[in-house]
């Protein structure tokens, strides 16, 4: 039922405040959201080790991380983009920040979703730190998104032991 009402309301959301017609703004950040949460995924499924699990799919788990990649992200993305304002942009920024980790606790505390490998709230709140600023960067300042957000993975694959099941033999031969 989580997924449903965040997914219907995010669309609603976008609908109501009309910010599906500027989707050419938030489409690079757009993308940069999906990439990376695809990325997740394939390293996770790729090394056996995520960090945090869907415990209540919508159907199945390919189906449910297909509507928030290519529903709830987007129309997340459209809506923060659509708003940012052209001051006072911090306070902005801690809104979503907070908004996100909210609406994330609580899925958790209804069993929506588990942390695992060391991801906690913590962790999340530190993503969206950097979420956030990295979103609207690539709206304005493309290569320099793509070279922070490069640092940040190695930084992410780096402190949750990645690196080491990158290279693992059995990973390069398949």
């Amino acid at each position: 039922m989580f997924h449903y009402s965040l997914s219907f309301g995010l669309i609603i959301g976008v609908l109501i405040t009309r910010k599906w017609r500027y989707w050419k703004d938030a489409f690079i950040p757009l993308l940069f959201f999906v990439l990376f949460n695809l990325y997740y995924h394939f390293l996770c499924h790729s090394t056996n080790r995520w960090l945090w699990e869907i415990s209540t799919p919508i159907i199945n788990e390919f189906i449910t991380e297909t509507i928030y990649s290519f529903i709830i992200f987007p129309c997340w993305t459209m809506l923060f983009i659509g708003f940012f304002p052209t001051e006072k942009k911090t306070w902005y920024y801690l809104k979503w920040i907070l908004a996100s980790v909210i609406i994330e606790c609580a899925a958790k505390e209804i069993g929506y979703f588990n942390y695992t490998n060391g991801w906690n709230i913590g962790w999340t709140f530190f993503f969206y730190l950097t979420m956030y600023p990295v979103l609207r960067l690539a709206q304005v300042r493309q290569i320099l998104a793509i070279g922070f957000s490069a640092i940040m993975i190695v930084f992410y694959l780096w402190v949750f032991d990645y690196i080491p099941l990158i290279f693992e033999a059995n990973l390069v031969d398949k």
